[in-house]
């Protein structure tokens, strides 16, 4: 009895006591992340980089001692930024930490002498050169070489690394004077060039996140950005243009933007999204705003108890059905979920996250997710996955979507892609009989019993759908309904028919 209780209390949910922090680093760094987690050493760690799993090894190494989990990258390159996922889990649940990792650019290419630089063997995995501050001048001698060193450091939950320089020869050029790199007793000569700003494209190395709020309080979204020219910044909400108009503030400070919305109202709540953008490209995030209706002091403490309440992780109260379509129709799939605090939603097709776009417009209402493509085409056939994701957990549903086309499908007969099987049953029992078929349209479907065709009734009704599917349905089933059924399919270029035996056992008495 000890014994089952010690294991009582080691098997529990993982809990994450400290999430992962968005970190923002340079090119060359060395990175940690690193979460707090309450959960059993049994338990097991993955590591997933925008929704895939993170390959191990090399210079990507992952720790775990039962409290402390850290993500370590040695040398961080610019390929290596994007959204960072750690899933701690056993037996009993799971628990999810998610944080974004930044990598700017260093410019310091504008260097006032050559140095040659010394790369590590292996760059298979990377496609950027390293790059190093340099805090000083050089001579220009061609045995001067210089490699990235330094140690770890952190700050606020960000981690990266000082770089220094190593040098096979080098000796101060008077006494007292700070030493420079120096091969041949060459004094570095002041440069003339003039240095100029290297252009890029607009990033976030800081994105608005959610928020709930009740009614009345003043809500700040705020991102920072990177980018040469200097970005521009618009946001709207539900994809209409937010302007500032009195009520909503817009703050351009520096690299940072913020949009700032006074007492806030029930009709503030959705989806808000800021656009990023200058000559050299356009970057976009979003942000969910819920408002909680506080109706007086009689109801605000309940209101700050449902606030305050314990996580709860995003479950689906209706997942997807996988459905076919013909080309050039419009693909619709929804969800409707929960969770506390609100998940976000993400949309991937084969595993590749979609991008929020015209082509596949994406909205949330807080219960809801759906995504949409207008006009769908043959490249989007394919598995569609739904993730939520909230401080409590994650979790996903997936549907399978088969796009028909036009051509291909214009001179088909009927052919079963499901068929009828033999069923058993009892006295009073709804039964509904279902075949998938293919072909081309128009198509029609009799349902035979005992060589004789059953009429669409209200006993006995005919179903289809838009994915192939075709039912009769008796709601209420006798003993004279045994025997054998048929369905039989017609069209201008064949037909195609399935049988089944139904047998019906009276209910026993007492």
């Amino acid at each position: 009895m000890k014994l089952e209780g010690v294991l009582r209390v080691m098997e529990h949910v993982p809990v994450v006591t400290r999430p992962l922090q968005d970190v923002r680093c340079c090119d060359g760094d060395s990175v940690t992340l690193e979460a707090l987690v309450d959960a059993p050493k049994t338990s097991l760690i993955r590591w997933e980089k925008q929704g895939k799993v993170l390959k191990l090894g090399g210079d990507v190494e992952s720790e775990w001692d039962g409290s402390r989990v850290r993500l370590k990258i040695r040398e961080v390159y610019p390929e290596d930024e994007g959204e960072y996922s750690c899933i701690i889990f056993n037996d009993m649940g799971k628990a999810v930490t998610s944080a974004t990792l930044v990598v700017e650019m260093a410019d310091d290419k504008e260097n006032d002498v050559t140095v040659q630089l010394e790369h590590r063997p292996d760059l298979s995995r990377r496609t950027t050169p390293s790059r190093t501050n340099t805090p000083t001048r050089f001579s220009r001698s061609p045995s001067v070489g210089f490699q990235r060193e330094g140690s770890a450091h952190s700050w606020a939950g960000v981690g990266w690394r000082e770089p220094s320089i190593s040098v096979s020869h080098w000796r101060p050029l008077s006494r007292g004077s700070s030493p420079l790199l120096h091969a041949r007793r060459l004094t570095p000569e002041p440069s003339t060039r003039s240095k100029t700003r290297r252009s890029h494209g607009p990033k976030f190395y800081y994105i608005p996140h959610d928020r709930i709020v009740e009614e009345g309080e003043t809500v700040t979204f705020q991102c920072a950005v990177k980018g040469y020219p200097i970005p521009k910044a618009i946001w709207d909400k539900d994809s209409i243009r937010v302007l500032e108009d009195g009520r909503f503030k817009m703050v351009e400070k520096e690299e940072i933007r913020m949009l700032e919305i006074p007492k806030v109202t029930q009709q503030d709540a959705g989806l808000y999204r800021v656009t990023i953008e200058n000559d050299l490209g356009r970057e976009q995030a979003t942000a969910r705003l819920d408002v909680i209706k506080a109706t007086g002091n009689k109801y605000s403490g309940y209101v700050r108890s449902w606030y305050s309440s314990p996580l709860t992780a995003p479950r689906f109260t209706r997942t997807m059905a996988s459905t076919t379509i013909r080309e050039a129709s419009r693909i619709r799939l929804s969800t409707e979920y929960r969770g506390s605090p609100t998940p976000r939603a993400k949309w991937y097709r084969n595993n590749e996250l979609l991008p929020l776009c015209e082509e596949f417009s994406q909205t949330y209402n807080g219960k809801e997710a759906t995504l949409e493509i207008p006009s769908a085409t043959a490249a989007d056939a394919g598995t569609y996955t739904c993730v939520l994701i909230n401080d409590a957990g994650k979790t996903e549903c997936s549907c399978e979507v088969m796009v028909e086309n036009h051509k291909e499908m214009a001179d088909q007969p009927p052919y079963f892609l499901r068929r009828l099987q033999d069923l058993t049953v009892l006295d009073g029992d709804e039964v509904r009989l279902t075949v998938k078929l293919s072909g081309s349209r128009p198509m029609k479907v009799v349902w035979v019993r005992n060589d004789q065709e059953i009429p669409d009734s209200q006993d006995f009704r005919y179903e289809e759908d838009t994915s192939g599917k075709f039912s009769l349905l008796i709601r209420d089933v006798f003993p004279e309904d045994a025997g054998v059924y048929i369905c039989e399919a017609y069209n201008a270029h064949g037909d195609a028919h399935c049988y089944c035996r139904l047998t019906v056992h009276g209910r026993q008495q007492g």
